[in-house]
């Protein structure tokens, strides 16, 4: 039998270690069915909400517009809210009964309950208890390193989605810690990077949320900006980048065009896929500036451009004023003409606790160049693949990707020329880990299966 102060003084010092490993949980959506948010509910104010659209800039050498990073927008994805500088940091109790209590109860209450068991030292289900204390020594300060760390939830216990757990960390550590995602991506196409400027002689404008309020509970707001193209003779778009104003409450978003104005400029909520005729341009953290090497997008006047912006404030940050949005950058209609086309699929059902797959396949009709592909899955994706096979039977690669990651999307460089009787073929993988079926939806909870391709001469339908 072995020595009872030794027992004893082993048992004092795990419950000192575990201490050092003190769970966390993160919340992706409000709605406990994984349903879509009913965004009205959260915030419908159009207070400040109406899109901001700036006149036209000289992009020349003396042009007025500043895109270094002290310029009146910054690019980086963390805006002007530099990590690591809140030192008087109380997380929100108001974020907290939001969601952030229904992510640790999910994830972390078989041990860290209202009564701790199986060797955890200490509860995590009452707000007061996590932030007493001084910062840095709080058990919400632990649950930020834990987390950060990935030693909790320990091996053997399901983990958090990409969505739960940025979440939580953002809450815990008032917007100021992210973790970061795509560490286990591998693509076989490199990224498709823009020059650090835009071309000499372009004019751009700026459509943005014009100080859109963000409140502490909200967490899946989509909210769409529209405003009426300022030009008065048709324009190539050949540069679009992101303006990033309140980074920690910003999720992704995407710029749709709807020709003709069927659109009405103005402030509205859009939740799922946002109107319009074309896509334009998709932005999720880590995405760069898209630019078009010669020629661009169509803009004619009368059209209406449509920014979605996918706010989630899992940190329950107070106050926020959002002025994010996207700049374009255009110029005459000089050489070639491209449009986003899109491929995929919406039969998709993935059983609970399972793998699955799904798999589309066109027939090119018209001759197109190939510029550049986005894919597109959702939270639960593991694997993307696209190839195309050649009229002779021959098979070549377009893109594919491992260790999918939702929050590290990208677009890739895939130059080609794609020739009538080509087949391109798409195939999408899931790894399922809850207890219900997810099925094809425009909801984050919801899977996708997409390929989104920029191709010139514009034609949308050029595989069918």
């Amino acid at each position: 039998m072995p020595n009872l102060q030794y027992l004893r003084t082993f048992v004092l010092l795990l419950a000192i270690a575990l201490m050092a490993f003190a769970v966390g949980c993160d919340g992706e959506s409000a709605d406990p069915a994984g349903g879509d948010a009913d965004t009205g509910d959260l915030t419908d104010s159009d207070v400040g909400g109406d899109p901001d659209v700036d006149g036209d800039h000289d992009h020349d050498a003396g042009g007025d517009h500043d895109h270094d990073a002290g310029g009146d927008h910054d690019h980086d994805a963390g805006g002007d809210h530099d990590a690591g500088t809140d030192t008087d940091c109380v997380p929100s109790e108001a974020a907290w009964d939001s969601h952030a209590s229904a992510i640790v109860d999910t994830y972390c209450s078989d041990c860290h309950g209202a009564t701790p068991q199986f060797g955890a030292p200490f509860s995590l289900t009452d707000y007061q208890a996590l932030v007493d204390g001084d910062q840095g020594d709080r058990k919400v300060d632990t649950m930020v390193q834990v987390l950060m760390g990935g030693q909790m939830p320990p091996a053997g216990y399901p983990l958090l989605s990409e969505g739960e757990l940025h979440d939580l960390v953002a809450w815990a550590s008032c917007g100021e810690e992210h973790p970061e995602h795509g560490l286990n991506l591998e693509a076989t196409a490199p990224v498709w990077e823009a020059p650090a400027e835009p071309p000499a002689g372009v004019e751009s404008f700026d459509i943005t949320a014009g100080g859109y309020a963000v409140g502490p509970t909200v967490v899946d707001d989509y909210r769409c900006f529209s405003v009426e193209v300022p030009v008065d003779e048709a324009r190539f778009i050949r540069r679009i980048e992101p303006i990033i104003d309140d980074g920690r409450v910003l999720h992704h978003s995407l710029v749709t065009i709807s020709r003709g104005g069927a659109v009405s400029p103005g402030s509205f909520s859009c939740a799922g896929f946002p109107p319009g005729d074309d896509y334009l341009y998709a932005w999720g953290p880590g995405m760069s500036p898209i630019q078009f090497p010669d020629g661009g997008l169509r803009l004619d006047p009368g059209d209406t451009i449509i920014l979605q912006i996918h706010y989630n404030n899992g940190a329950g940050v107070q106050g926020v004023s959002d002025d994010s949005g996207m700049r374009v950058f255009h110029a005459p209609t000089e050489g070639p003409e491209y449009t986003m086309a899109e491929l995929g699929t919406a039969s998709i059902f993935i059983p609970a606790n399972s793998q699955a797959e799904a798999s589309f396949e066109c027939t090119v009709n018209t001759e197109v160049d190939l510029e550049a592909t986005w894919p597109h899955m959702h939270e639960i994706g593991s694997k993307f693949e696209q190839f195309v096979i050649r009229d002779d039977g021959s098979e070549e690669e377009v893109v594919s990707l491992t260790g999918w990651s939702f929050h590290a999307q990208r677009i890739y460089h895939t130059p080609m020329t794609l020739f009538p009787g080509d087949r391109i073929r798409g195939k999408c993988t899931w790894d399922n880990p809850h207890d219900h079926l997810v099925h094809f939806g425009p909801g984050t909870a919801d899977e996708m299966c997409f390929s989104f391709l920029y191709v010139t001469p514009p034609v949308a339908d050029f595989c069918g």
